[in-house]
């Protein structure tokens, strides 16, 4: 088994490949450990057989896009720019990623994953389904800058990545369950995302 580790906008991901050696790998190692009765054994059985070389698609990681709205309409941008994005962990409050990367809080404007979001109003999480599988969090809180907190529960499943390329977050680990302030949390309809995530809206005062 090949454990790969791949780096996005500074996140840490682990991924297990087990089909990642193809047909042309193998024959090239057999040619190179000079093994030439199992390299001849190998082109026979291929020229009967043939060889299709197999690689795992290689998906990014999940982002939750979140349209905040008040009575019908978005936040000011004076407010998204100022929310803090935060969980608890062993009663801590952590409102930032790991200090070895370089991101310095948990939310950001979606514009920076998919440019066609930008002055839209939308927020992004970019670590929420990290945390979520890597880290069994799924309680998050929205602070505003008016010091008012909102709670925002999560739920991830693992499909792998092959299922991953063709589910429309292009990832392992799609969020199936997101509720805002215990609610479920209903799909945009205006806005939406040219990279096909769903884009789930946040209402307050419901």
């Amino acid at each position: 088994m090949v454990i790969i580790i791949r780096m996005q906008i500074g996140r840490p991901r682990l991924y297990t490949n087990t089909e990642d050696i193809s047909c042309t790998t193998f024959i090239l190692k057999l040619y190179l450990m000079k093994n030439l009765p199992a390299l001849l054994l190998c082109i026979v059985l291929l020229s009967i057989f043939g060889c299709k070389d197999k690689r795992t698609p290689d998906v990014a990681p999940n982002v939750l896009f979140f349209l905040i709205t008040e009575n019908g309409n978005r936040l000011p941008d004076s407010t998204l720019d100022n929310i803090s994005l935060y969980y608890y962990e062993n009663g801590k409050k952590i409102s930032s990623p790991p200090s070895n990367l370089d991101d310095k809080k948990l939310v950001y404007p979606a514009s920076r994953f998919s440019g066609d979001l930008a002055g839209k109003g939308v927020l992004a999480g970019n670590y929420v389904d990290w945390l979520v599988y890597g880290k069994n969090v799924n309680d998050f809180y929205l602070e505003y800058p008016n010091g008012d907190v909102d709670t925002m529960y999560v739920e991830v499943t693992f499909i792998g990545r092959e299922e991953g390329a063709k589910d429309r977050c292009y990832c392992a680990y799609p969020f199936t369950v997101v509720k805002f302030n215990g609610k479920d949390a209903p799909e945009s309809v205006d806005p939406k995302s040219a990279t096909g995530k769903p884009i789930y809206v946040f209402e307050k005062n419901l």
